[in-house]
This record gives structure tokens, sequence and C-alpha cells, in this order.
């Protein structure tokens, strides 16, 4: 298992992924990781678009390395832990970073707090919590041309499979979103300042301590 991440990683998949990467010039500080949790077709990607315009992060997508995976005849499980290496190698540069996919899963919750003791780093969970209803007819509707799924029935089974892991969220979210809202501009904005009054706070406390205790 690991020899062959360790091919995927070093082979044409990692050679395109780091072409569509965006990175910023900014390295923030403090450090931190936005970790949103939603379903599929919940509108986790909408949201971290709109947050990585607005914050100096590198967003990690989840569904772009399963695409690029399927290209090339992997096995799609193996995107979270690819998505793991970009996540490690630029934290390791100083930057902040976005994850774009479901972060519910326990194992990546654990590798979150992990990286989190590791960099010292800030996280900021985000609810993407839109209705059912709403997912349901958006899924029924995409064209599944673009890769990871077969189709919308396909698409629907995954959705209920995955809401196990979302009953009885224990989290501190800082935002939670509905994109099915007409507001969602405004989410985008109010997340914003909270996400800025949050880090912040934390870049003073930093800032107020005598330097040998100094975490940054």
């Amino acid at each position: 298992m690991e020899e062959k991440i360790k091919n995927i990683w070093h082979g044409k998949i990692k050679e395109e992924y780091e072409k569509i990467l965006i990175i910023p010039v900014l390295k923030p500080s403090p450090q931190f990781m936005v970790c949103p949790i939603g379903l599929p077709g919940s509108g986790k990607t909408a949201v971290m678009k709109s947050l990585s315009e607005k914050f100096p992060i590198i967003r990690i997508h989840a569904d772009q390395i399963k695409i690029l995976l399927k290209k090339y005849n992997h096995s799609i499980d193996f995107a979270f832990t690819i998505a793991g290496k970009y996540i490690k190698k630029y934290l390791e540069a100083g930057y902040s970073i976005g994850i774009d996919g479901d972060c519910a899963n326990p194992i990546t919750v654990e590798k979150i707090l992990k990286e989190k003791e590791k960099y010292g780093l800030k996280i900021i969970w985000l609810h993407v919590n839109t209705s059912e209803d709403f997912i349901i007819k958006k899924l029924s509707q995409i064209n599944y041309t673009w890769g990871i799924y077969n189709d919308a029935q396909d698409a629907i089974k995954d959705y209920f499979f995955k809401k196990q892991l979302h009953q009885n969220l224990n989290f501190p979210f800082l935002y939670t979103f509905d994109i099915s809202k007409k507001d969602f501009p405004i989410q985008i904005e109010e997340a914003v300042k909270k996400i800025n009054a949050y880090l912040r706070s934390h870049q003073e406390r930093a800032e107020a301590l005598p330097p040998p205790f100094r975490p940054f």
C-alpha cells in the first residue's frame, strides 16, 4: 500500500495537480487550517473557493485529486492520503491550508489534530449544513461526465452512506453555512469577519507573551 501511494505521489498526478494549485504570496501568522464538515453536494467547494479568495490559503481539493486518480486508473480511495501529503508539504513550508473536502471522518480528524500539534496551527472548523432536499435535487441534476460518480444514483447512494458520519457532530464550529439560502454572499462575509476575529485574537495573545514563550 505504502509503495503504491509513493508511486502515485511521484508520478503524473503530482505533476498535474501542482500546476492547478494557487500558492499565495503571504504566509499568515498564526498559521491556520480551514476544515469544513459537510456531506456530498452540500456546497463545501463553493464555501472553500470563496474563502480562498478572502484569505491567503492553499486550497487542497480532494475531488480534483479523485478525478486525476481515476484518469490514471488508480482507486479514488487514495485521494485523502494524497491530499494529506500536499497538506504536510505546504504546512512545512509555512503556508496556511484550506481543505476542500469533508473532514468528518475520525481518521481525518485525528490527522488534522496531529498537524495542529506539530505546527501549532489554529484550526477553523466550518459546518456546511445544507438541507437534504436541496442536496438530493442538486445531485439528481449534475452532469456526471466529470468523473467521481457514475451517475446521480451513485452520488445519492454515497450521500446517504456518508450521512452516518454526520450524526451527532461534536465540533467547535466557528460558522455554519447553508448554500440553499439566497444570502450565501452574506454568509461568506459573516464567516470572514468571524475568522478574522478568531485569528486576530490568537495573534494578540501571542504578541502579549514574553519572547521565550511565544508560539509563533
